[in-house]
């Protein structure tokens, strides 16, 4: 998420008053400090946010199952249930262990093993994937 263009430009923006600063002098140097810092304190803080909300969220860290069908996908775990229509995630893609269900455009996505499904489960849902998000 830090590498999404609107954190990138914030981030750019940062820099450059903070170059700005050290070269006007004139005590401006610490403005340029607090401007470093606030640079260097923006990837910890948002760890610190996403780390708050998967130990607060237990969709998230629970043992789950998820069972799927041509027209949704459901994710249960010991007291909470989730379903959604396929038409409802925004992309699809996989790598060599884990396929990813994209919530949204903004970099989040659902990550479900390869290794819960066999050769054949794994093709089905491939192909309900794609053929929503096409």
């Amino acid at each position: 998420m830090m590498l999404r263009p609107r954190r990138l430009i914030a981030t750019a923006i940062l820099v450059i008053l903070a170059v700005i600063s050290f070269a006007l002098r004139d005590s401006m140097e610490y403005v340029g400090i607090v401007f470093l810092i606030w640079v260097v304190m923006m990837p910890i803080n948002l760890y610190r946010v996403l780390a708050k909300t998967v130990a607060t969220q237990k969709e998230l860290t629970d043992p789950r199952t998820v069972d799927f069908s041509s027209s949704r996908i459901v994710a249960s775990g010991p007291d909470w249930k989730t379903e959604v229509p396929w038409t409802k995630y925004q992309g699809f893609s996989e790598d060599a262990a884990y396929f990813y269900i994209h919530l949204s455009d903004n970099g989040l996505a659902a990550v479900v093993p390869k290794s819960a499904f066999t050769a054949a489960q794994e093709q089905k849902f491939r192909e309900y994937a794609t053929s929503r998000n096409a």
